[in-house]
C-alpha cells in the first residue's frame, strides 16, 4: 500500500487571451434571435386562429382575415393583415401583394410524404361558397388542416413549420420545403422553444 505523507504545491502560469468581441456580427445574431422568436408566435397565433375559424377553410391564410363571419357580416380578421399578406398563397384570390412579414412568408404545406411518396392533403368531396367584401367563391375543405410553414426570404436563416401545435425548426439553405417530411425528427428537425427574457 503506498501512502501520501507530503502535499507539493505548484504555480502553473499562463495567459488568458480574450479574443476581441465582434460587436456587429453578436448584435446580428441577437436581432435573429429575437425575429425567430417572433416567427414562433406568429406561427403560435396563427394556430389560435385557425381553431377560433370553424368554416373549414384552408387553402391559404389569408382566409382568415378575409372571409366573413355570416352573423356579422363582416370579415373575421382572425389574423392581421400584414400577416395575411405574407402568404402568396391567397394573392390571386384575395388580391393583395405579397410582402413578407418579419422577413418571413407565411403559409400552407402541399402535403406530407408518406411511405417515401409525397402526397396532398386530402379534401372533403363536396365544395363550398365562401364570402368576403368582394363577393364569394367556392372551394373545397380539407379534411384535416394542412400544417403551416414560414419560409425565410434570407436563405441563411431557418425555415419553420408548425404541427399539432409545436414548433420546429431547420437550416435549409433554400432548399424547397413543400412536403411535411414523415421523419422529421430524424432528419435535423428541431422543437423551437424560445424563453422570454
Amino acid at each position: 500500500m503506498d501512502l501520501v505523507t507530503n502535499t507539493a504545491h505548484k504555480i502553473i502560469h499562463f495567459d488568458i487571451k480574450q479574443r476581441p468581441l465582434n460587436a456587429e456580427a453578436y448584435l446580428k445574431f441577437q436581432i435573429d434571435v429575437e425575429n425567430q422568436g417572433e416567427v414562433v408566435k406568429t406561427l403560435q397565433a396563427i394556430s389560435r386562429a385557425r381553431n377560433k375559424d370553424r368554416s373549414g377553410y384552408g387553402d391559404d391564410l389569408a382566409g382568415l382575415h378575409y372571409i366573413y363571419d355570416h352573423k356579422k357580416k363582416k370579415p373575421k380578421k382572425l389574423i392581421e393583415k400584414n400577416v395575411a399578406h405574407a402568404d402568396p398563397a391567397g394573392q390571386k384570390r384575395f388580391r393583395y401583394t405579397v410582402k413578407p412579414y418579419k422577413d418571413y412568408y407565411f403559409t400552407i404545406l402541399s402535403g406530407m410524404e408518406t411511405n417515401g411518396t409525397q402526397k396532398g392533403y386530402p379534401k372533403q368531396s363536396k365544395k363550398r361558397t365562401y364570402a368576403w367584401h368582394q363577393g364569394t367563391f367556392q372551394t373545397t375543405p380539407f379534411v384535416q388542416v394542412p400544417d403551416i410553414v414560414a419560409i425565410p426570404v434570407d436563405t441563411s436563416q431557418p425555415t419553420f413549420f408548425l404541427q399539432w401545435g409545436r414548433v420546429y425548426m431547420k437550416q435549409l439553405n433554400g432548399s424547397e420545403f413543400e412536403y411535411l417530411p414523415q421523419d422529421y425528427d430524424r432528419q435535423g428537425w428541431i422543437e423551437a422553444k424560445f424563453i422570454e427574457s
